[in-house]
């Protein structure tokens, strides 16, 4: 299926990188033969969706998909209210696409919060009666089954708040870098950020930014003290209002970065080793190795553009040959942060209970070692 590329990118964070990209997808089927299972195939067209009925209460449906095609599908809404259409049990990178015509022209929201094999799950508000149209994307070149499921909430649903603490071994981080980054929204989507919530970490009130719809503030917790989020969120949006908390403790040790050494020169044809000293704790952590050029992309290159993610057993990594593809002025680092903090899985739980994917992400990053790469 067809679409113009666009990209929303929530927030500001440095390693969950939460980002909505839509672009084009191209055709292609599915078979199978000679003993061969036939692969999954795609349902539905633009000319004739499969009827998935009224979401009076909750709709389930058992789906598929051909690699890099595109399933279509329609429902009937129920009462006026919150629906939530989510795609779990994936096998691959899915995205869906709720559109408000037969046509598939006029879209009414994205769902794409994830790379990879995760479930993809998102709330809209919808007027009773209304026929709508979703449309099921697959990014992997895999093709695969999937379980559809659009729900009627009759309470409003929790919100979703990603959040993110970052201590840098330097007392002033390097300008344009994030250290308390929080996102408060509608949904896992982020589609509607909450913009008028009270959100401290500590001591410290995040102002709210327009221009990243996030909340974000420059004060960095020293090393070993505990971190305390509180998200407040008022009533009016359709969400359950209240407080909303979570904490938990910032590293005692940095990791330090021992090779490569300040000023050092990389050969880009060849592989490159970065080595550093521990950190601690290790407990449900992961290293966060980050080689960086000067516009902020990062190498190897990854869907999260972000740092690449190491087990704290290891305290070295090799950069494959020919993973950096242009010459120039380098970055080096390595963190350590909350398991998932590289795409933004896992994290310290939100209580009470927010949406699905929330959660508190606690790092410590070293000083920057900048490189030559020929």
């Amino acid at each position: 299926m067809k679409r113009t590329s666009v990209v929303v990118t929530s927030g500001m964070f440095l390693f969950l990188g939460i980002a909505v990209v839509l672009s084009n997808c191209g055709g292609g089927g599915g078979g199978g033969g000679g003993g061969t299972p036939a692969a999954p195939v795609s349902e539905g067209s633009i000319a004739s969706p499969v009827n998935l009925g009224t979401a009076s209460a909750t709709l389930t449906h058992s789906g598929s998909v051909a690699s890099y095609d595109t399933s279509f599908y329609k429902f009937t809404t129920g009462p006026t209210g919150t629906y939530t259409i989510s795609l779990t049990s994936t096998k691959s990178d899915l995205e869906w696409s709720l559109w408000s015509d037969p046509g598939f022209i006029t879209v009414v929201l994205d769902c794409d919060t994830f790379s990879g094999a995760h479930d993809e799950i998102c709330s809209v508000p919808l007027p009773a009666g209304t026929t709508y149209y979703l449309a099921v994307d697959e990014w992997d070149h895999v093709a695969g089954t999937y379980t559809l499921a659009i729900s009627h909430l009759t309470s409003p649903p929790a919100p979703f708040i990603a959040a993110q603490v970052i201590t840098w071994a330097t007392t002033t981080p390097p300008t344009g870098f994030p250290i308390m980054v929080v996102d408060v929204c509608t949904d896992w989507n982020c589609g509607t950020p909450i913009n008028d919530a009270i959100v401290t970490i500590n001591s410290t009130t995040l102002s709210y930014s327009a221009g990243s719809q996030a909340y974000e503030a420059s004060a960095m917790p020293a090393l070993g003290v505990p971190v305390s989020l509180s998200v407040a969120i008022p009533g009016g949006w359709p969400v359950v209002a209240g407080t909303y908390t979570a904490s938990g403790t910032q590293y005692t040790t940095v990791p330090s970065v021992t090779s490569p050494a300040a000023s050092a020169t990389w050969d880009h044809t060849a592989p490159n080793t970065v080595t550093w000293t521990a950190g601690s704790p290790t407990t449900a952590s992961e290293y966060l190795v980050g080689i960086m050029d000067d516009v902020g992309d990062f190498y190897p290159t990854n869907v999260n553009n972000g740092p690449i993610p190491v087990s704290t057993t290891l305290t070295t990594y090799t950069l494959p040959a020919s993973s950096i593809t242009a010459t120039g002025s380098y970055h080096v680092f390595v963190g350590l942060g909350t398991q998932g903090i590289v795409g933004g899985t896992g994290g310290i739980s939100i209580s009470p209970s927010a949406a699905a994917g929330s959660g508190l992400w606690i790092g410590t990053i070293s000083s920057i070692v900048d490189i030559t790469v020929n």
